[in-house]
């Protein structure tokens, strides 16, 4: 049994006016091995979790990517984040930076990652980045003119 994450679609290449766009279509098929259950530290994501908000516009939510509570409702530490997908709802529009106190430092010392109701975000990492107590907040923000939902899957082992 394994994590599954499954991106496909087609961009167009616009071509001049005589001529019509050209595709570039994509499947990508990637994943991760299920980890060890319990403790054990085997190196693969055992911790699935679901997380959704209504933030107004302008508003901000801290996500803690260290202690985290899984789909069976148990809490625990992390050692290594795995993947965050975001999305949005219809016409939401978000971006996922460093959180403001004990900031997540894994995807660089500045970043900001748009997403949106239309284009969801995916990072992810086979080999997982660390967490710790210390380096774990990452910040998701509202940036749209109206309330939206947003909800963030994340991947992690414990």
């Amino acid at each position: 049994m394994s994590h599954k994450i499954n991106v496909s679609g087609t961009f167009y290449n616009r071509a001049s006016s005589l001529y019509p766009s050209l595709p570039v279509e994509f499947a990508i098929e990637g994943g991760f091995t299920l980890g060890a259950f319990g403790t054990a530290a085997d190196g693969a994501p055992n911790w699935a979790v679901k997380l959704e908000v209504t933030l107004a516009a302008a508003a901000t939510q801290v996500l803690d990517l260290y202690s985290l509570t899984n789909a069976l409702g148990a809490s625990d530490n992390m050692a290594e984040f795995h993947a965050l997908i975001c999305t949005a709802s219809t016409g939401g529009r978000g971006t996922v930076t460093k959180g403001a106190s004990d900031a997540f430092t894994g995807f660089g010392t500045n970043y900001t990652f748009p997403f949106s109701g239309k284009c969801p975000l995916v990072v992810a990492s086979d080999p997982g980045i660390a967490v710790s107590n210390t380096d774990k907040n990452v910040l998701i923000t509202n940036t749209g003119a109206a309330s939206a939902t947003f909800t963030a899957y994340l991947l992690a082992r414990k």
